[in-house]
């Protein structure tokens, strides 16, 4: 399995991007060690449709990229991999869902998800989904979907039917 958002917190330690950060908004957003503090750069785009923009078309294609070396790498594998899967947030935002054969949306009741949230995840959760497509848009655009509703076990009994059937 690959995380996109594993993949964008790599990118923003690598020189490249953590440059153009600092061009684009100063000093401001490194952390006291010099890393990229995403929190900083999440402030500065989710209130700049503009700056969220401009930081898209930054980390999407390294994005793209890197997905399409994991999927040539995972298909070299011996034996080779029953199904690859690769974890996107904001698959249809960024245009990524014809690189895959097929694509999954999974949904959650709003109240359980606010359930499940900890900490201050909570306080960020409708500032940053209000800038994604709504869940109902995310399911409507997948090829599946998968409610995670239930318990743990009951979602992983339906991602393997899923894996079954397909």
């Amino acid at each position: 399995m690959l995380s996109t958002d594993l993949v964008v917190d790599e990118l923003y330690k690598t020189a490249d991007v953590r440059s153009f950060a600092v061009q684009r908004w100063g000093q401001k957003v490194l952390s006291r060690n010099g890393d990229v503090d995403r929190e900083v750069i999440a402030q500065l785009v989710f209130d700049s449709e503009t700056e969220k923009q401009w930081l898209e078309q930054l980390l999407w294609p390294k994005v793209k990229e890197r997905v399409l070396e994991w999927v040539e790498s995972s298909a070299q594998l011996k034996p080779r991999p029953v199904a690859g899967v690769v974890e996107v947030p904001l698959l249809f935002e960024s245009g990524m869902e014809d690189m895959f054969d097929v694509t999954v949306s999974i949904t959650i009741d709003s109240q359980v998800r606010r359930t499940r949230l900890t900490g201050n995840q909570s306080e960020h959760l409708l500032e940053r989904t209000s800038h994604q497509f709504s869940q109902e848009q995310k399911a409507a655009l997948a090829d599946y979907v998968i409610a995670n509703d239930g318990s743990l076990s009951d979602f992983q009994a339906k991602l393997a039917k899923l894996l079954a059937q397909l």
